[in-house]
């Protein structure tokens, strides 16, 4: 096998390794936010009883730094709008 065969075979055998580990951080970010979500639901749950489905699906579609602003903001908010409008 020449050279320039077995550069190729490496080369397309590293982007594949790179695409899996980046897959798998994915994955994993999306599985923490997932946790922080249901985790947030649960406290607003415990504090303010029922959910709206306003609320679920904000929770089911925030971004990370949404899900950090809002787990500090449960801790002091009176009502479940001012955990999301601050």
């Amino acid at each position: 096998m020449g050279y320039m065969a077995i550069y190729k075979r490496e080369s397309f055998a590293k982007g594949i390794e790179q695409g899996i580990e980046r897959g798998i951080e994915q994955g994993i970010e999306r599985g923490i936010d997932k946790g922080r979500a249901a985790t947030l639901r649960k406290q607003l749950q415990l504090k303010f009883r029922d959910l709206n489905a306003d609320v679920l699906a904000r929770l089911d579609n925030a971004s990370e730094t949404e899900l950090e602003l809002w787990t500090e903001r449960i801790l002091f908010a009176d009502s479940v709008e001012a955990v999301f409008e601050g």
